[in-house]
């Protein structure tokens, strides 16, 4: 549970793990798809009132939809958990600290790897407000100079098909 929500909140880890009780909310998103098979959409939102990013921006809240079998294991970790205090131990931390080394990673290659993920899916303004970058250029050099940047992805792809199909109407 602890990872996965760093991971679909691209959150730092100290971050995450000082999030309380009070500062989780639950909810359902309703879908604004006419598809008569659409779902709600499990929503969780959280605040975040500590760490790296509470410092230079003050609390914050992110929303984030995840897969059910998420929403409910961690509807049931807060349930269970006291009215105060953090929801995560510095002992969960460290158990998914040495697992992130056993796969040659670290605890930044979460958040890290996240953000390159989503990059591909959101502009890099709403991926900056994800991160908690001030500045495009600071997030740009965090995912390795807008190698990772979907807006710049997108924008080749759509340079070739255009160019694709000029030299098709050529032929």
């Amino acid at each position: 549970t602890f990872l996965s929500l760093c991971w679909f909140f691209a959150a730092r880890v100290g971050d995450l793990r000082s999030v309380e009780k009070r500062d989780v909310k639950f909810e359902t998103l309703e879908t604004t798809s006419s598809d008569a098979s659409s779902l709600p959409l499990p929503t969780i939102s959280l605040t975040f009132r500590f760490g790296k990013g509470a410092h230079f921006w003050g609390p914050y809240t992110i929303k984030s939809v995840v897969p059910l079998f998420l929403y409910k294991n961690f509807q049931n970790l807060v349930a269970s958990s006291p009215n105060s205090g953090p929801l995560f131990s510095i002992e969960n931390q460290n158990e998914l600290s040495k697992l992130m080394k056993e796969n040659g990673r670290n605890l930044r290659s979460i958040r890290k790897g996240a953000l390159i993920y989503f990059a591909k899916f959101v502009n890099n303004n709403n991926l900056m407000l994800l991160s908690g970058h001030k500045r495009s250029d600071t997030l740009m050099r965090y995912l390795g100079w807008g190698a990772a940047s979907g807006e710049a992805e997108r924008a080749a792809i759509e340079r070739y098909v255009k160019e694709r199909k000029t030299k098709e109407e050529v032929i």
